[in-house]
């Protein structure tokens, strides 16, 4: 199983690095209050970086396991950045579907923006392809449904996703289909 399995679908990039970052991610958040914390969350590691930022497997005050998508460049992003990743808030509290990625909360801690999603670690749609797992007649049929009924609940609510790819369908452990990255959405 790659570093990534799954989990660079939260970051939103072209291009995802399947090894651990060097740094752990640190470079991407610096101005958080420490390694160990972004806001009310332990960090408990990095699960990957790519060209919109990185998200680390934390725990909330419960132990809840979260990843926390923190923007790249942090406090030096760009207003274009900035509000690609305000979007992609906006978007996820608008749009609460069984099918879609949850946002728990976003915040900003010490200039630097950082959305808190439920985990999922069933993998992506893209990592079970190019392992050569395709899906069944049935899981397809399943799995199309499904997507359908969340971009459903997310048209209705004026969102447009823009983005629907097998990197941005995840997989939760029972075998669920959700949608995520909607930082073009509009």
């Amino acid at each position: 199983m790659g570093y990534l399995q799954g989990q660079g679908a939260y970051l939103g990039a072209e291009s995802v690095s399947t090894r651990p970052p060097d740094d752990g991610g640190a470079d991407y958040a610096r101005g958080v209050s420490s390694p160990d914390r972004i806001g009310r969350y332990r960090v408990l590691g990095a699960l990957g970086r790519g060209g919109a930022g990185a998200v680390f497997r934390a725990v909330d005050e419960r132990g809840e396991p979260v990843a926390i998508k923190v923007l790249a460049q942090g406090r030096g992003a760009t207003d274009a950045q900035r509000r690609r990743f305000e979007r992609e808030a906006r978007a996820l509290e608008t749009v609460r579907h069984p099918h879609v990625v949850a946002l728990r909360d976003h915040g900003e801690e010490r200039g630097v923006p950082y959305l808190v999603l439920d985990l999922h670690e069933g993998g992506s749609l893209e990592d079970r392809l190019s392992q050569g797992r395709l899906l069944s007649p049935s899981e397809a049929a399943r799995v199309g449904q499904e997507l359908a009924a969340g971009l459903a609940q997310a048209h209705g609510r004026g969102v447009l996703h823009r983005d629907l790819k097998p990197a941005n369908v995840l997989f939760d452990a029972e075998g669920r289909a959700l949608l995520t990255d909607f930082g073009l959405a509009k």
